[in-house]
């Protein structure tokens, strides 16, 4: 199920969303109703847990002396499941929500 506009509840498709995969953006103008949604606080830390795990898992190919052109693979395949998969998960809130 595709994200939801906060305001009109038009539904967001998959390419509208993707640039939040590579890029950071202060909101996304819903192409229905004209209004800004922002990246919700779950979601952004969500989303900085990403970037604790990808150390973790280098760490541990390295542990188990996986050789440096199979953990590049892994690696590469493991970031782009993650970027192509983020749309289905990217929640929006109608104002900019701090995350503490």
């Amino acid at each position: 199920m595709m994200t939801k506009c906060p305001h009109c509840r038009h539904s967001y498709r998959y390419k509208e969303l993707l640039p939040f995969s590579w890029r950071s953006r202060i909101g996304v103008v819903c192409s229905n109703c004209n209004q800004t949604s922002y990246l919700s606080a779950k979601f952004k830390k969500q989303s900085t847990i990403i970037a604790v795990i990808t150390p973790i898992l280098i760490f541990s190919l390295n542990v188990f002396e996986v050789p440096i052109q199979l953990m590049f693979v892994i690696l590469l395949v493991f970031l782009c499941a993650l970027i192509f998969a983020q749309p289905f998960w990217v929640r929006l809130s109608k104002e900019e929500e701090p995350l503490w």
